[in-house]
C-alpha cells in the first residue's frame, strides 16, 4: 500500500490499467492551480477518441464516456511543479476492490461494490481493449492536438533517477503512510463518481444509517432496525426528511437526510461520524 502525495481517495492499482502523469513547472501555468484540469484533460479525452472512444468530463476531473466513469484525475502542488495524475482504466473488478478496503459496515461493502459495478465502466465495456504501446502513442497525439505540443521520449538523468529512488522510499515509509490524514474530500464516505456518493454514520438515537445516492436521489438505503419494505419505500426519493418521515418516520428521517451527501461541497462540510446531538452541543 502506497499513500500518494497527489490526496484523494484509495484506488486499486493492478495491471488492469495504464497510469499517466503530467509534470509541469508551475511559472509555465499561472493562475489558480485547479485550472490544470480544463488545461491538460482535453489532451485525455482527444487520446481516448484517438482510440474511437467518446469520453467527456461533466465535473472537474471525472472522465465519463456512455454515462458512466471511465477514469479519475488528481492533482497537486508538489514544490515548483504542477502534478496531474489519472489512469486508463482497462478493466475494473469491483468486487476485489470492495474487499480490499476497510469499511465501517457490511452494508457499507455492499453498496460500496454494488455502486462501483454500477457507476464504473472500463475500457473493456465499450470496445477492445488496446495496448500499450497504442494508448502511448494516442496520448501524445492527444498532447499534440489539444495542447500543441511537441512530446518525445526520454530517459532519466542519474539526478533524477536517485530523486525517484528516494522519493519512493518515502511513500513506503510507515510514518507517512499512517500519519494522520488532512480533511477528507466526503467526510464518511466515497465518491463513486460525479454525481454519485456513498455515506455512512452513527447518529445518535437511531443507530448506524448508510445511504448511497445518485443524482440527488437515494438509490440504495439502510438503517439499523428498519424493515426492507419501509426502505425500499425511500428508494428514488430525495434525502429530505419530509419526504422519507412517511416511511421511515421523524427520527430516522432526519437520520438519513443528516447522512446522505449529494454533491462534493456537501460532502466536504458534513463532519465525519457527527450526530445531532454533537452539532447542537
Amino acid at each position: 500500500m502506497v499513500r500518494r502525495e497527489t490526496g484523494g481517495g484509495s484506488v486499486l492499482v493492478d495491471p488492469d490499467q495504464w497510469v499517466f502523469a503530467f509534470v509541469v513547472p508551475r511559472r509555465a501555468f499561472p493562475g489558480r492551480p485547479t485550472e490544470l484540469y480544463a488545461r491538460l484533460l482535453p489532451a485525455v479525452t482527444a487520446a481516448f477518441a484517438e482510440l474511437g472512444l467518446a469520453v467527456e468530463r461533466p465535473g472537474a476531473n471525472d472522465l465519463w464516456c456512455g454515462g458512466r466513469k471511465i477514469g479519475g484525475t488528481g492533482m497537486a502542488t508538489l514544490g515548483n511543479a504542477l502534478v496531474l495524475v489519472g489512469s486508463f482504466l482497462l478493466r475494473f473488478d469491483a468486487e476485489r476492490f470492495a474487499a480490499a478496503l476497510n469499511c465501517p459496515s457490511a452494508p457499507f461493502r455492499r453498496f460500496l461494490r454494488q455502486g462501483l459495478a454500477e457507476a464504473v465502466a472500463p475500457w473493456a465495456a465499450h470496445g477492445p481493449v488496446p495496448r500499450a504501446n497504442a494508448l502511448r502513442h494516442a496520448l501524445r497525439t492527444g498532447a499534440a492536438r489539444a495542447l500543441g505540443w511537441v512530446v518525445t521520449p526520454d530517459r532519466l538523468r542519474p539526478d533524477e533517477a536517485a530523486a525517484i529512488a528516494e522519493a519512493r522510499a518515502d511513500l513506503l515509509d510507515p510514518d507517512w503512510r499512517w500519519e494522520p490524514l488532512g480533511r477528507r474530500a466526503v467526510a464518511g464516505g466515497v465518491k463513486l463518481k460525479g454525481d454519485a456518493f456513498l455515506t455512512e454514520a452513527d447518529v445518535a438515537g437511531v443507530g448506524r444509517v448508510t445511504v448511497q445516492t445518485e443524482a440527488g436521489r437515494i438509490r440504495r438505503l439502510d438503517v439499523a432496525g428498519q424493515p426492507p419494505a419501509r426502505l425500499h419505500a425511500c428508494l428514488g426519493l430525495a434525502p429530505q426528511a419530509g419526504r422519507l418521515a412517511p416511511h421511515l418516520g421523524a427520527a430516522a428521517a432526519a437520520a438519513v437526510a443528516e447522512v446522505a451527501v449529494c454533491d462534493e461541497q456537501q460532502g466536504a462540510r458534513r463532519p465525519a461520524g457527527a450526530n445531532r446531538e454533537d452539532r447542537e452541543s
